[in-house]
């Protein structure tokens, strides 16, 4: 968890040009990934723990809470976030778009990519592909806004099959090889 003695841990943030911190989002425990999407949506993956029931992948905008409280003691609009019911928490927090099954789809999930490769993959344009840290697995997951929210499915790509260790952050070169 976040603790006061280390700034704005566990939140989204970006960097603007000119070198200023602009807080987004809190609610993550042991992020590990970030990409943009095709069409510049902010995709973030967290690792199963407390308040994270298993790994997932997030469409994080302004004001969300991710998932993970202990963040809230930075928002200035909650004087004391440690003392807010579980119920509240449920209410305001945002649901990842995938869950990646703890066990199943890795256990400690690793960075995102999207396919841009334009077909050269082959037919997984627009799906976005993760490792995971610890295990020797790719899987894969398919998205679709639904109402203004992003919601998804994953499925195992490649388990073992020549993958020695874990895979943490992928990539597509230039010709659409992972």
């Amino acid at each position: 968890g976040t603790k006061r003695s280390i700034p704005w841990r566990g939140w989204h943030f970006k960097v603007t040009k000119e070198g200023k911190f602009v807080p987004i989002a809190p609610g993550m425990r042991a992020p590990n990934g970030i990409c943009i999407s095709p069409d510049e949506d902010v995709f973030i993956t967290d690792n199963q723990g407390s308040y994270v029931a298993s790994g997932w992948l997030m469409h994080a905008t302004e004001g969300d809470l991710l998932g993970h409280p202990t963040g809230l003691i930075f928002d200035k609009k909650y004087k004391e976030p440690e003392k807010i019911p579980l119920e509240e928490l449920n209410k305001i927090r945002k649901y990842p778009a995938v869950f990646f099954p703890n066990g199943i789809l890795g256990r400690s999930t690793g960075s995102p990519i999207f396919d841009t490769t334009g077909g050269k993959f082959g037919p997984f344009a627009g799906q976005v592909f993760c490792g995971d840290v610890t295990t020797p697995i790719l899987f894969r997951a398919s998205l679709e806004k639904v109402q203004g929210e992003w919601q998804g499915a994953a499925y195992p790509f490649i388990t073992g099959n020549g993958l020695l260790a874990g895979n943490n952050r992928p990539v597509f070169d230039k010709d659409g090889v992972l």
